[in-house]
């Protein structure tokens, strides 16, 4: 099974039902619970985790794109504080298809790459999945709750 989606952040809580991040009249509707890559919403994070010059942005062509779903969870950190408190998984669409279609919860290493900053080539090096990720990125962008959870 092989699935391809744009770059949209899928909420999910603890119990893997849908939690909620929209804002305004539907705010507290779980239905609406994917930021679709085309939700331009996090423009500031966007131009907070640029303005870093961090060495992971090298690997997704020099900065993120406001697609990219880091400027989406610190958008949900900030502003739908429940939402991010309550979450049991952030999933790219693609990796959510796979998971509902098998119930296998995997990520695709392109997803993780391409997406959320991930950096395989570290992982394969210390043969941990784990060194992959940049706790100091997570860290100075204010998503330390990801390194302490060990990005699960």
């Amino acid at each position: 099974i092989g699935f391809d989606a744009t770059c949209s952040l899928v909420v999910l809580d603890k119990k893997d039902r849908p939690l909620s991040v929209s804002i305004g009249e539907s705010r507290n509707d779980d239905r609406w619970n994917i930021i679709m890559w085309r939700d331009h919403r996090a423009y500031k994070e966007t131009d907070e985790i640029n303005a870093t010059n961090h060495e992971v942005l090298k690997y997704v062509g020099g900065q993120v794109s406001i697609e990219m779903e880091t400027p989406k969870l610190m958008w949900l950190k900030r502003r739908k504080k429940m939402t991010f408190e309550n979450a049991g998984k952030f999933m790219d669409l693609t990796d959510f298809l796979a998971y509902r279609a098998t119930e296998v919860d995997v990520r695709s290493k392109c997803t993780l790459a391409c997406k959320w900053t991930y950096l395989p080539h570290k992982a394969a090096a210390a043969g941990n999945a784990s060194a992959g990720w940049s706790a100091d990125f997570f860290k100075k962008i204010g998503l330390e709750e990801l390194v302490a959870e060990n990005y699960e």
